[in-house]
């Protein structure tokens, strides 16, 4: 799928997964769980394997009040295990770019990037990286989150991790093994004068972007 959305006012948020060359740009995207959800193939319940899905841009979009509660997703779905109070939830997908957008008063945090095992292992004590999903790699690798700011996230975090921008991924999932090619840059208070607030789990926080 190739998508060019643009200039929407988003109330239902945007998922994005198994689709290429999709690129966003110039909404409004508010009053979700989520507000912009990229998933693993695994999440729209495929199974063969696919080649790569990538290059997804969400470019000068404004990102706010995703604080939907209760979720309202159907039970048993993905998606209704969802916590809520995300801007956006990068989740086990590479070579995507999240940049110069305002992510601003989200209950947990505005960007979330997380790695498919990772979430596993942790939240579900499956021991995914070992048996990994048969449809695509499930790191989340070769991705830039740069120039975007941020103001009001991480008022009421689950889990004691607020944060603008939240990193959960192990070093055993990516590929190759341990080389972390994912690039945070210039990401900044809304008003420029500080750093955007990074909380992490796993790997630290990588901002050095030369050779992403």
């Amino acid at each position: 799928m190739s998508n060019i959305p643009s200039n929407l006012i988003v109330r239902q948020g945007f998922e994005v997964t198994v689709s290429k060359n999709v690129y966003a740009t110039n909404n409004h995207i508010h009053g979700n769980v989520v507000g912009i959800g990229l998933y693993h193939p695994f999440m729209a319940g495929t199974t063969p394997d696919y080649s790569s899905y990538d290059n997804w841009v969400f470019e000068n979009n404004l990102v706010y009040d995703n604080n939907l509660m209760p979720n309202p997703a159907p039970p048993g779905t993905f998606r209704a295990a969802l916590f809520p109070g995300v801007g956006l939830l990068l989740f086990g997908v590479s070579n995507h770019t999240i940049q110069d957008n305002i992510f601003k008063n989200h209950e947990w945090a505005g960007v979330i990037v997380a790695g498919f095992c990772t979430v596993q292992v942790l939240g579900f004590q499956s021991n995914c990286i070992a048996t990994p999903p048969n449809n695509g790699d499930p790191s989340a690798n070769f991705n830039t989150i740069a120039d975007n700011k941020f103001a009001g996230n991480g008022a009421n975090p689950p889990f004691g991790l607020p944060g603008d921008i939240l990193y959960a991924q192990q070093p055993s999932e990516l590929l190759p093994p341990g080389i972390d090619q994912n690039c945070f840059s210039d990401n900044t208070s809304l008003d420029g004068s500080e750093n955007a607030y990074g909380a992490t789990l796993g790997l630290p926080l990588p901002t050095a972007c030369d050779d992403v």
